[in-house]
């Protein structure tokens, strides 16, 4: 009885498939060939080394810098030639396999006091307990004692032998030793400030505890329902594109924060402001920088032992590091 499955021919038809699957580059050749372009040319509009046009087009994976820069050196490369980059950058894929990296968190930006910081609060209490203070010691001094004095003379009238309630007893001291209406309305009118500078601060705290019981849970749920492209008005364009998680902040020439959050595997986001940008990435291999359609190279910048990045990136692409200033 004769085997159909000859395991020769396995090894064979397998062999075939991956020589065929290391040819990635070709297409880039052929079409940038048909075009009348040198690979300088290519190197040039690009603003990348010319040894890398050169890496690609021969399919010499081993020559090309770390995946997520190749992937869009590549991704760049078709777009100016007229071709599809999805193909090319699967059979790339699949000779330059990706490789799992630990996300490092971290931030650069100062962190900024709020009205709940306790050393404000403890400021704002002691200013209305010495306010409360003050007023009770000014309503005894002017109120309180006077009564107590008019409160002594006529105690010590009616004491004497044969006096009478009826008699000639001088009532217009009496009368001077009664608060005016003057003093009672200024009595009345600071204990209105008063209650109102309470009121605002029981309101103020009400709206800090309302904010402070929102869930991790109906944060995240926020976060999840974002969309992906974040437009702003500007005159730069700057595009991010992540093969693994990094975490992003960035920032335009006007200071203004574009970008602050995780930046998720498979994730692209375009963002409008005016160059330069400042740009701090975690996990920065995994990230793909283009500003106004330029591929940003800062592979040489970036720190290899925690894997992050901070740069300055012109509007032509040129970088700056940031951790050397």
């Amino acid at each position: 009885m004769t085997d159909t499955n000859n395991p020769s021919e396995e090894v064979g038809s397998e062999v075939n498939e991956l020589l065929q699957k290391k040819d990635f580059g070709s297409n880039l050749r052929q079409a940038r060939e048909k075009l009348g372009m040198s690979s300088n040319d290519v190197a040039e509009n690009l603003l990348i080394s010319v040894d890398i046009i050169k890496a690609i087009d021969n399919s010499q994976a081993d020559a090309l810098p770390a995946l997520t820069f190749t992937q869009g050196y590549i991704r760049s490369y078709a777009r100016l030639v007229g071709l599809s980059a999805d193909e090319i950058i699967t059979e790339y894929v699949l000779m330059a396999p990706d490789s799992k990296q630990v996300l490092t968190p971290h931030s650069v930006l100062p962190v900024q006091k709020s009205s709940s910081d306790i050393f404000i609060r403890f400021i704002s209490f002691s200013f209305i307990i010495v306010a409360i203070v003050v007023l009770i010691v000014w309503l005894y001094k002017t109120d309180f004692r006077d009564y107590t004095d008019v409160s002594d003379e006529v105690a010590q009238f009616n004491a004497q032998p044969g006096a009478d309630v009826q008699n000639d007893f001088d009532t217009n001291e009496i009368a001077m030793a009664t608060p005016d209406s003057e003093t009672v309305q200024a009595v009345q009118d600071e204990a209105d400030n008063l209650s109102e500078a309470l009121t605002v601060e029981a309101q103020v705290e009400a709206v800090k505890a309302e904010v402070e019981t929102i869930s991790a849970p109906e944060v995240a749920e926020v976060t999840a329902i974002k969309p992906a492209n974040v437009e702003a008005t500007g005159v730069d364009e700057l595009f991010l594109s992540a093969m693994g998680e990094s975490w992003c902040e960035i920032q335009d020439s006007t200071g203004k924060r574009m970008f602050y959050e995780l930046l998720n595997r498979g994730q692209e986001v375009k963002l409008s402001g005016t160059a330069p940008f400042t740009v701090f990435l975690g996990n920065a291999p995994k990230v793909r920088v283009e500003v106004n359609n330029k591929i940003v190279d800062f592979e040489r910048l970036i720190n290899r032992s925690s894997n992050i990045v901070s740069i300055e990136i012109t509007k032509d692409a040129s970088v700056v590091s940031l951790s050397n200033r």
